[in-house]
């Protein structure tokens, strides 16, 4: 029984720590990594094809830019939705190790349909759940409201370090998100 007790613990330690992905190299690759949740580090730069979709953190994740962009070029989305659908309230933390802090999550523009006056959060939409923002640039995203980040009326936002800058948004009401 002993030894069962101590398999058990070591294999909740196990599946609680946090993992750094070595072999992310496409858009496919990270929305895999951070639908599994922990953390994910990235190696290099990622940037959206032409049939990728947004990136959606339904768990407690951690992104660590690590100096490299994540780019959603220019398609009609969110680069990244946090959505805490099963009210579990989950975690999204974004930030960059590196010692430069050039990481950057850029390119989004937000809509489904090319008009991005249809939607909110070119770089990051917070529909639910907490975003905490460490560390990472997010720049250069374009939304209807929050062209660098949108966050819901039941969402949480907490801004440590990092910076918003150069997104843009198609009305008063919302400002650019930076």
């Amino acid at each position: 029984m002993k030894r069962f007790f101590t398999f058990f613990v070591c294999f909740i330690l196990l599946m609680s720590a946090s993992v750094s992905w070595a072999d992310i190299t496409t858009w496919g690759d990270l929305k895999t990594a951070l639908s599994n949740g922990g953390t994910v580090t990235l190696t290099q730069d990622i940037t959206a094809s032409n049939t990728d979709t947004a990136i959606e953190v339904t768990k407690t994740a951690t992104l660590d830019l690590n100096g490299y962009t994540l780019n959603a070029n220019g398609r009609y989305f969110s680069v990244i939705t946090v959505n805490d659908s099963n009210g579990s309230s989950i975690t999204f933390t974004l930030k960059d190790s590196s010692a430069n802090k050039t990481g950057k999550i850029t390119g989004g523009v937000c809509s489904s349909s090319g008009d991005e006056n249809n939607r909110d959060g070119g770089g990051i939409c917070v529909k639910s759940g907490t975003f905490k923002m460490e560390g990472g640039n997010i720049t250069g995203n374009k939304a209807k409201l929050g062209g660098g980040i949108f966050v819901d009326q039941s969402a949480i936002l907490n801004i440590t370090g990092g910076s918003i800058t150069s997104n843009t948004s198609n009305t008063t009401e919302g400002g650019g998100g930076g």
